[in-house]
Parts: C-alpha cells; structure tokens; sequence
C-alpha cells in the first residue's frame, strides 16, 4: 500500500512539473499583456530553427509580453507544440517608443532619457534572445528539470522507510534522523535543481552564441543590458530577503558569470580568426 502511495504522489508530482510543457497554452488565457508579434519576428525564429535543426518550427507559437525577460514551454515534438515568449523591450527602437510603452522597472516610472535609453536592444541581441530560449527546445532541457522532485521525493520516502527500520527501539532517533534525511532531501532537490539549470542556461547561451559572431555579441550586450537595469533601477540601500537572495542564485546563474563566459568565447574566436 505504502509502496502505491508513493507512486501516486511522485507520478503526481511529476504531472504537476510536466503540465506547463504538455498544455503550454494553459496559461495564455490570464495574461493581457500580449503584444503584436511582428512578421520579422516569425521569420526569424523559422531562420534560427533552421539554424538549430529544429524540426516543425509550425507548432511554436510566439507571443510578445510586457516583460524584460525571455521564456519557452512544451516542445515541437509534442502535442500541443512550443512557446516562446519575448520581452516588449524588442520592439523598442527609438527612445519614443520606450516612452509610448509607460515602462516601469521595479515599480519605477522611468522617465530619463538616458536611462530609457538602455531599454532599446539590436537585433543582434533579440536573435541572441530567441536563438537561446530555442535552444532549450533544442536540448529537451523541459525533461531533467520535471524529474528532480519526484526523483528526489522518493528517495526521500525510502531514507524515512529506513529510519524506521533503524531506529526502531527509540522515538528519539527515529524523528531525529527522519528530520535529518528531510532536510537532506530538500537541500538536495535545491542544490540539483540549481547546477541543471546553470549548465542547461550556460550551454543555451553557447549554443546562441555559436550560430555566428553577430548572435555572440548581442548576447553579450544583453547582459550588459541586464547588469544596467540592475544598476540603475535596483535600490542598493534596500536589504532583500535571505531567502530571495538564495532562490535568486539557485534559479538562475548570475548575470557576471554569462557575460564572461561569452566575453571568452569571444576572446577564444579572435584567437582562432588570427591563426587562421
């Protein structure tokens, strides 16, 4: 009984993980901050898809939010296709139309123009964009990241089965080392849900930026798009929590460590074009 329990509660949990990828568009419905998407943007995610080798670029549905970041769920091979959804800030070319947008960051109204300013990206760094958010649909990366809790929840049944069985002479010990293998297990799913995404969001930026020298670099300006509007619209006197300083490393790689890695990529391309 014990046994079906638990596998009902990982499949369960599993199908919690899988649900946005399966039903990508469950969750289109809620939002009403959808942009047009332009025809150029169409044509270049097909042109990126053939770059990638990625087949049935028909079932990505493309979507422009009011956001500053990228995003991607489901993939082409399945059912109900693949999102991608880009940043209004894509669609920014001139200074008039960041100001026609009333942008806010953190809650900021922005109203310099120096700082409306670093709103406005190239096309090198929306290629860059889209090219790393497909190579996530490139890599299947959707898959390792669902199986990490339920992986983990059952080992974690298994350690608290062995507790039982251990300790089965002390009340004491047994909650001790059923709290101790808790705590273990969760530290465990954080730990390993954070190095798949830094390797997964690392690899997706090389596989981007490998296309051509034009997607490096604009990887390389959205980064430091990222680190102005961290500099410019983040109060540095404010204290954030703990543990959103913790769920911010563990989600995503820091913003420095991309740029550099893309600045020796580059470093490594000019290297190799002077020997050749």
């Amino acid at each position: 009984m014990r046994i079906f329990t638990t596998s009902i509660v990982a499949t369960g949990l599993l199908a919690i993980q899988l649900y946005p990828h399966l039903f990508p568009d469950s969750g289109r419905s809620s939002i009403g901050t959808q942009i047009q998407v332009k025809q150029e943007t169409i044509e270049s995610i097909k042109s990126i898809c053939k770059k990638l080798g990625i087949s049935n670029d028909h079932k990505i549905k493309i979507y422009v939010d009011r956001s500053f970041t990228a995003g991607n769920l489901g993939n082409t091979w399945l059912p109900n296709g693949a999102i991608i959804s880009l940043p209004f800030t894509a669609y920014f070319a001139t200074i008039k139309d960041v100001e026609n947008s009333k942008i806010t960051f953190a809650n900021q109204r922005i109203e310099r123009k120096d700082l409306l300013q670093c709103f406005i990206t190239s096309t090198n760094c929306n290629n860059f964009q889209m090219a790393h958010e497909l190579a996530h649909l490139q890599s299947n990366d959707f898959i390792p990241r669902s199986i990490i809790i339920p992986a983990f929840y059952v080992i974690a049944i298994s350690g608290l089965k062995g507790c039982n069985k251990m300790f089965i002479g002390s009340k004491l010990l047994r909650g001790l080392s059923k709290a101790i293998v808790a705590v273990a297990a969760l530290g465990s799913i954080l730990l390993t849900n954070a190095y798949v995404i830094y390797k997964q969001e690392y690899k997706a930026d090389q596989t981007a930026a490998d296309i051509d020298p034009t997607y490096l670099s604009g990887g390389i300006e959205l980064m430091h798009k990222y680190l102005d509007w961290d500099n410019n619209f983040t109060n540095k006197n404010s204290t954030k929590p703990y543990l959103m300083i913790m769920y911010n490393r563990l989600s995503h790689p820091p913003v420095q460590d991309r740029l550099q890695r893309l600045l020796d990529l580059q470093e490594q391309n000019i290297i190799v074009n002077k020997k050749n």
